[in-house]
């Protein structure tokens, strides 16, 4: 199987988890407008039936967690944090319908790090579920108040 996932935040949320079937093709039309959109990650991997697929990108960043004053001067203390996004899924048959248990998560700046204190926020998302899935159909995972979402995409048979 071809997974593809992609979270992303639109400025207009007209989706509803509820009946996402009837605005998928306006949320997909919405995704590929920049003015509309800001991608924050976009994911894809195989994966086989069954078997338990994992990856994770990412990178450590260095944050002033504090300044020590002595009589020799100012000293910077520093702390390493973690960015990135982690994926761990399975993809099984059932019935007509796949079944997906997936655990997604990512974490961001959300803004500058210029080395000073305060230390910038930190975005971070976490989602983790089985659902059954339609093959090769966009589907909706989550959406969230602030208008970010992560939304599954086109999971399709590779053969």
């Amino acid at each position: 199987f071809l997974v593809t996932i992609v979270e992303a935040r639109l400025s207009e949320q007209n989706v509803s988890l509820t009946k996402p079937g009837e605005n998928v093709d306006e949320l997909w039309a919405a995704l590929r407008d920049s003015s509309k959109t800001e991608w924050s990650e976009s994911v894809q991997c195989t994966a086989l039936e069954g078997l338990k697929t994992r990856l994770m990108f990412g990178r450590n960043v260095a944050f002033v967690a504090g300044i020590t004053e002595s009589p020799h001067g100012k000293t910077k203390n520093m702390t390493d944090k973690p960015l990135g996004t982690g994926v761990s899924l399975v993809v099984t048959e059932s019935g007509k319908k796949l079944k997906l248990d997936i655990e997604y998560q990512s974490s961001r700046l959300a803004g500058e790090n210029n080395g000073e204190l305060p230390p910038p926020d930190l975005e971070t998302n976490q989602y983790n579920s089985s659902t059954l899935l339609d093959l090769g159909k966009i589907q909706v995972l989550a959406l969230t108040p602030n208008s970010s979402l992560l939304i599954r995409i086109d999971l399709e048979s590779s053969n």
